[in-house]
């Protein structure tokens, strides 16, 4: 009875070795075929025509500063408790055309001024270089649902922001950053309706 039993159980191990590497290559295989397509390279944005630049000097004018620019714009939402204090758009040079920038002002309690720019297109990363500014240390918070970076200079701090569409800055004095959580909570991507 022994005699039988020896070859059988070598059988059975031999059969599931066999299946088992069977399996790791359909695996291996499986994964090579559900392997994410890599992501679609779409046109980039085009530069645009130089425009006259605009200003505003009231909050709700905004709107009509938003109108000159092509992408949503970062501003603060109503309610805030910061206080608006001008606004401007204006026409950047940018690869051979030009690219457009929206520039709000915006003053604390405390006195202190706010900066948010809004830059088109997304890839005009050399519109926002200043050597005053470095990596800093701490990972600047959540923007928009992403990840932004923190910069910091001797006496101010930015948080810059790329999305598909546009490139997002957020300059504020470093006595501001203990504040730095509330304030972007209300930062708020807004656009205008174009018909």
């Amino acid at each position: 009875m022994k005699r039988w039993k020896k070859p059988l159980h070598l059988s059975l191990r031999l059969i599931t070795g066999m299946l088992c590497g069977l399996l790791l290559i359909l695996t291996g295989v499986a994964l090579i075929l559900a392997r994410p397509d890599a992501p679609s390279e779409s046109a980039p944005q085009p530069v645009l025509t130089q425009e006259a630049p605009l200003t505003a000097s009231e909050e709700l004018e905004l709107k009509d500063l938003a109108e000159h620019f092509p992408v949503s714009f970062m501003s603060f939402l109503s309610g805030s408790g910061l206080q608006f204090l001008s606004a401007s758009v204006e026409s950047v040079p940018f690869e051979g055309g030009f690219g457009r920038r929206l520039l709000s002002r915006w003053g604390t309690g405390e006195g202190e001024t706010v900066l948010l720019e809004s830059i088109y297109p997304a890839r005009a990363l050399s519109l926002i270089t200043d050597p005053a500014f470095h990596f800093s240390g701490v990972s600047g918070p959540t923007l928009f649902g992403q990840p932004s970076v923190r910069m910091e200079s001797a006496d101010h701090l930015r948080l810059h922001l790329q999305t598909e569409s546009g490139l997002y800055v957020c300059t504020l004095p470093l006595s501001a950053a203990g504040r730095l959580g509330d304030l972007v909570r209300s930062l708020q991507l807004f656009s205008i309706s174009r018909e």
